[in-house]
């Protein structure tokens, strides 16, 4: 067994199967992708967030069309400035929505 397949086992635990039935519009993985992006393009710079580790826009089972997967820091006390920016992480998303497609 080789890491690719580990890595497959793991997202198919976190995220589920991929839908591969699902097919999306050009215009629809432009939005997830930007959507991704910006929870991947926040953790990066922000100092209290956990690394981003994995971005995909690959549509899954459990109603996620992307998921961005971030690599917790357990060997650090987490302050309450780290949760501010893990919580930016989590709206970052929705905000990246906001501003590159006005709604």
């Amino acid at each position: 067994m080789n890491s690719k397949h580990f890595e497959n086992a793991n997202d198919r635990v976190l995220a589920g199967l991929k839908r591969d039935t699902m097919k999306l519009t050009k215009d629809e993985l432009r939005r997830v992708a930007f959507h991704e992006a910006g929870h991947a393009i926040s953790g990066w710079f922000l100092k209290g967030a956990d690394p981003t580790l994995k971005v995909t826009i690959i549509p899954r089972s459990k109603g996620s069309l992307g998921f961005s997967q971030h690599l917790p820091n357990e060997f650090k006390l987490t302050t309450k400035e780290d949760y501010k920016d893990q919580l930016v992480v989590l709206l970052a998303g929705r905000a990246a929505e906001e501003i590159f497609f006005n709604n």
